[in-house]
Protein backbone atom coordinates (compact mmCIF):
# COMPACT_ATOMS: atom_id res chain seq x y z
CA UNK A 1 0.00 0.00 0.00
CA UNK A 2 1.38 3.39 -1.01
CA UNK A 3 0.57 6.22 1.39
CA UNK A 4 1.03 9.85 0.42
CA UNK A 5 1.85 11.69 3.65
CA UNK A 6 1.62 15.46 3.36
CA UNK A 7 3.46 17.53 5.91
CA UNK A 8 5.75 14.63 6.74
CA UNK A 9 8.43 16.99 8.04
CA UNK A 10 6.08 18.62 10.56
CA UNK A 11 5.29 17.72 14.16
CA UNK A 12 2.36 15.36 13.50
CA UNK A 13 3.63 14.10 10.16
CA UNK A 14 6.97 13.13 11.72
CA UNK A 15 5.28 10.86 14.25
CA UNK A 16 2.99 9.33 11.64
CA UNK A 17 5.88 8.69 9.28
CA UNK A 18 7.89 7.01 12.05
CA UNK A 19 4.94 4.78 12.92
CA UNK A 20 4.20 3.82 9.33
CA UNK A 21 7.88 3.06 8.66
CA UNK A 22 7.63 0.20 11.16
CA UNK A 23 4.96 -1.51 9.05
CA UNK A 24 6.68 -3.34 6.22
CA UNK A 25 3.77 -3.47 3.79
CA UNK A 26 3.41 0.33 3.62
CA UNK A 27 5.37 2.50 1.22
CA UNK A 28 5.28 6.04 2.57
CA UNK A 29 5.81 8.91 0.17
CA UNK A 30 6.63 11.89 2.39
CA UNK A 31 5.51 15.18 0.85
CA UNK A 32 6.69 18.58 1.97
CA UNK A 33 7.00 22.00 0.40
CA UNK A 34 10.66 22.45 1.30
CA UNK A 35 12.24 19.13 2.20
CA UNK A 36 12.00 15.39 2.12
CA UNK A 37 11.49 12.66 -0.35
CA UNK A 38 8.95 14.44 -2.52
CA UNK A 39 8.60 18.22 -2.74
CA UNK A 40 5.29 19.72 -3.76
CA UNK A 41 3.49 23.02 -3.33
CA UNK A 42 0.03 21.80 -2.33
CA UNK A 43 -1.44 25.25 -3.02
CA UNK A 44 -0.94 24.64 -6.76
CA UNK A 45 -3.50 22.24 -8.16
CA UNK A 46 -1.37 21.25 -11.17
CA UNK A 47 1.47 20.26 -8.84
CA UNK A 48 -0.89 18.16 -6.71
CA UNK A 49 -2.39 16.47 -9.79
CA UNK A 50 1.13 15.63 -11.06
CA UNK A 51 2.01 14.27 -7.63
CA UNK A 52 -1.00 11.94 -7.72
CA UNK A 53 -0.25 10.87 -11.29
CA UNK A 54 3.37 10.13 -10.47
CA UNK A 55 2.83 8.17 -7.25
CA UNK A 56 -0.70 6.71 -7.63
CA UNK A 57 -1.34 6.62 -3.88
CA UNK A 58 -3.72 4.14 -2.27
CA UNK A 59 -4.24 6.44 0.72
CA UNK A 60 -3.59 10.10 1.53
CA UNK A 61 -2.79 11.24 5.06
CA UNK A 62 -3.03 15.03 5.01
CA UNK A 63 -1.07 16.68 7.83
CA UNK A 64 0.28 19.70 5.95
CA UNK A 65 -0.75 23.21 6.82
CA UNK A 66 0.05 26.27 8.88
CA UNK A 67 -0.42 25.23 12.50
CA UNK A 68 0.74 28.38 14.24
CA UNK A 69 -2.48 30.05 15.41
CA UNK A 70 -0.79 33.45 15.77
CA UNK A 71 0.53 33.34 12.21
CA UNK A 72 -2.93 32.32 10.97
CA UNK A 73 -4.46 35.35 12.69
CA UNK A 74 -1.75 37.70 11.45
CA UNK A 75 -1.49 36.46 7.85
CA UNK A 76 -4.90 35.15 6.86
CA UNK A 77 -4.09 34.85 3.16
CA UNK A 78 -1.09 32.64 3.91
CA UNK A 79 -3.19 30.61 6.37
CA UNK A 80 -6.03 30.22 3.86
CA UNK A 81 -3.63 28.99 1.17
CA UNK A 82 -1.69 26.64 3.46
CA UNK A 83 -4.73 25.13 5.15
CA UNK A 84 -7.85 25.43 3.00
CA UNK A 85 -6.57 25.72 -0.56
CA UNK A 86 -4.11 22.85 -0.12
CA UNK A 87 -6.89 20.65 1.28
CA UNK A 88 -9.20 21.57 -1.59
CA UNK A 89 -6.53 20.63 -4.12
CA UNK A 90 -5.98 17.26 -2.46
CA UNK A 91 -9.71 16.49 -2.34
CA UNK A 92 -10.25 17.47 -5.97
CA UNK A 93 -7.19 15.54 -7.14
CA UNK A 94 -8.31 12.44 -5.23
CA UNK A 95 -11.51 12.42 -7.33
CA UNK A 96 -13.29 10.69 -4.43
CA UNK A 97 -11.45 7.50 -5.42
CA UNK A 98 -8.56 7.67 -2.95
CA UNK A 99 -9.28 7.62 0.79
CA UNK A 100 -8.17 10.79 2.60
CA UNK A 101 -7.31 10.90 6.30
CA UNK A 102 -7.44 14.53 7.38
CA UNK A 103 -5.65 15.64 10.51
CA UNK A 104 -7.94 18.30 11.94
CA UNK A 105 -7.88 19.96 15.33
CA UNK A 106 -9.86 20.49 18.49
CA UNK A 107 -9.69 24.17 17.50
CA UNK A 108 -12.97 23.58 15.64
CA UNK A 109 -14.74 23.43 19.03
CA UNK A 110 -15.80 26.43 21.12
CA UNK A 111 -13.69 27.47 24.09
CA UNK A 112 -15.98 26.02 26.72
CA UNK A 113 -15.33 23.59 29.56
CA UNK A 114 -16.09 19.88 29.41
CA UNK A 115 -16.42 17.38 26.63
CA UNK A 116 -17.50 18.46 23.16
CA UNK A 117 -19.90 16.60 20.93
CA UNK A 118 -18.80 16.14 17.34
CA UNK A 119 -21.47 18.46 15.92
CA UNK A 120 -20.95 21.16 18.58
CA UNK A 121 -18.47 23.28 16.67
CA UNK A 122 -17.65 26.94 17.11
CA UNK A 123 -14.08 27.93 16.29
CA UNK A 124 -12.62 30.79 18.31
CA UNK A 125 -9.93 31.78 15.79
CA UNK A 126 -9.14 31.78 12.08
CA UNK A 127 -7.07 28.59 12.34
CA UNK A 128 -10.03 26.69 13.80
CA UNK A 129 -12.36 28.13 11.16
CA UNK A 130 -10.02 26.99 8.38
CA UNK A 131 -9.84 23.49 9.88
CA UNK A 132 -13.64 23.35 10.03
CA UNK A 133 -14.01 24.52 6.42
CA UNK A 134 -11.33 22.00 5.39
CA UNK A 135 -13.31 19.22 7.09
CA UNK A 136 -16.31 20.18 4.96
CA UNK A 137 -14.21 19.79 1.82
CA UNK A 138 -12.75 16.47 2.93
CA UNK A 139 -16.21 15.09 3.68
CA UNK A 140 -17.08 15.43 -0.01
CA UNK A 141 -14.98 12.30 -0.43
CA UNK A 142 -17.07 9.40 0.96
CA UNK A 143 -13.83 7.52 1.69
CA UNK A 144 -12.56 10.21 4.05
CA UNK A 145 -11.73 10.11 7.74
CA UNK A 146 -11.32 13.20 9.92
CA UNK A 147 -9.31 13.09 13.12
CA UNK A 148 -9.72 15.99 15.56
CA UNK A 149 -6.95 15.98 18.10
CA UNK A 150 -4.40 17.98 20.04
CA UNK A 151 -0.71 17.13 20.25
CA UNK A 152 1.69 17.58 23.07
CA UNK A 153 5.19 16.21 23.30
CA UNK A 154 8.68 16.25 21.93
CA UNK A 155 9.22 16.79 18.23
CA UNK A 156 9.98 13.71 16.14
CA UNK A 157 11.72 15.97 13.62
CA UNK A 158 15.19 17.13 14.67
CA UNK A 159 15.12 20.39 12.70
CA UNK A 160 11.76 21.55 14.12
CA UNK A 161 11.31 21.91 17.84
CA UNK A 162 7.94 21.66 19.56
CA UNK A 163 6.71 23.79 22.45
CA UNK A 164 7.66 20.93 24.77
CA UNK A 165 11.22 20.97 23.40
CA UNK A 166 11.51 24.71 24.08
CA UNK A 167 10.21 24.33 27.63
CA UNK A 168 12.68 21.51 28.35
CA UNK A 169 15.55 23.69 27.07
CA UNK A 170 14.71 26.53 29.46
Amino acid sequence: MRILLTGHSGFVGGYIEDSLARVSNFEVVGVSRHSGFCRCDLTKFDDVACLFDKWSPDLIVHCAGELDVDICQRDMIHAWRANLLSTKNIVVASQNAIPVVFMSSIAVYPDSPGFHEEANVGPENFYGLLKLFSETLVLRNPKSLILRFVCFGNSAVQKRLSLTDYIKMK
